[in-house]
């Protein structure tokens, strides 16, 4: 076993109890690998003390079992409903750093307050160009079987992780996806022909 698998081994080993501190379910913590997200349902005229306790009791814990927290791998995001929250949202920090408020990237997947998935689908779109240009520029083959084997290889796996979380509903939106796969078999058939 690598020292690097066995650090990450020992560190899911010692977060896997950090559960404790929510017990008494004012908010709840879901762990994954060496992840930990806290959720907290806040009324309108919640200040958020509860959370805050319960941030200030994790960074205890940290320091009693010797983790240091990444506080810049750390953010806050207030899910809610319509396009702005009526009056100041709390603030929430970690020891004498403020957590920003801001998109979150959870498992590869960004996501914003509104779950509208703007964000995460442009830095997808852009991606996936980004790779169907370089299958054409590194590719010195025009064959069109083996471009779109490179495609589907490449280009789609991009595309389609964890789109069940993110598939769009806007028919703008959608034409923005699609456009890469139409893009590239445009060019794929014009280079073909020439």
């Amino acid at each position: 076993m690598s020292a690097t698998a066995c650090h990450v081994c020992c560190i899911v080993l010692f977060i896997n109890n950090i559960i404790d501190i929510f017990s008494d379910s004012s908010c709840v913590c879901k762990l994954f690998a060496d992840d930990a997200k806290i959720y907290a349902t806040l009324d309108i005229n919640d200040d958020g003390v509860k959370l805050s306790d319960k941030l200030e009791c994790v960074e205890k814990w940290c320091s009693e079992w010797q983790l240091s927290i990444s506080v810049k791998k750390c953010a806050v995001m207030h899910i809610h409903i319509g396009n702005k929250i009526t009056g100041a949202a709390p603030s929430f920090a970690i020891g004498s750093s403020a957590l920003p408020v801001d998109h979150v990237k959870d498992l590869g997947v960004i996501i914003d307050e509104q779950l509208k998935f703007y964000l995460h689908i442009n830095h997808v779109v852009a991606s996936a160009f980004t790779r169907a240009n370089l299958i054409l520029k590194c590719f010195t083959s025009r064959h069109v079987r083996t471009l779109l084997r490179a495609f589907k290889t490449y280009v789609l796996p991009v595309i389609a992780y964890a789109s069940s979380v993110w598939s769009p509903h806007y028919a703008a939106v959608i034409r923005k996806v699609e456009r890469v796969q139409r893009k590239f078999t445009k060019r794929v058939s014009w280079a073909a022909a020439s």
